[in-house]
């Protein structure tokens, strides 16, 4: 599956790409807030706002890890160690607009290496088993689906219209 992007851990150099990072469509801005509100798919202007936030590099327990093509940022996913390196919460994840709806692989590829990072963690600690978890809304198909494919689950709802997905890989 690698080779679509060139991945990294984010840098200093990447915040000008993450502060213009486009996962979405533009929002209709009506004349006064909550504007927000206006977009058929919160979700994925959440990611948006949440990766244009960031500002690299991120210590740990915090992990940001970036996919670069041609034309800059295509992807990224940002994680957090939650008990050590054995036990990670996905925060958020985004493939770039112009890659999406290609059939290209690119949230597959990202999820990929994100787990070979997380697992790579793992092992430098001596541990055996890594944990992985992921609120995802519940409208929230395509990313639903990239989870999916990685080998998560959807264990349980984690809130209101919020689904808890996790996965347990014993290395």
């Amino acid at each position: 599956m690698s080779g679509l992007l060139r991945w990294r851990l984010a840098t200093s150099e990447d915040r000008g790409h993450l502060s213009v990072f486009k996962c979405t469509d533009d929002i209709t801005k009506p004349h006064r807030p909550p504007w927000v509100d206006r977009h058929p798919r919160m979700w994925e202007y959440e990611a948006q706002s949440w990766l244009r936030s960031l500002r690299p590099p991120h210590p740990l327990p915090k992990r940001l890890l970036v996919g670069l093509d041609a034309d800059g940022l295509a992807a990224a996913i940002h994680w957090e160690e939650v008990d050590g390196p054995s036990y990670v919460d996905v925060i958020v994840a985004g493939v770039a607009l112009r890659c999406r709806r290609q059939g290209g692989g690119f949230a597959d590829e990202m999820m990929e290496q994100a787990l070979d990072a997380m697992t790579a963690r793992v092992i430098e600690n001596d541990g055996d088993t890594l944990r992985v978890s992921a609120a995802i809304f519940a409208d929230n198909h395509p990313s639903q689906r990239m989870c999916r494919d990685a080998g998560m689950r959807h264990r349980d709802m984690g809130g209101p219209n919020v689904q808890l997905w996790t996965m347990t890989l014993i290395i």
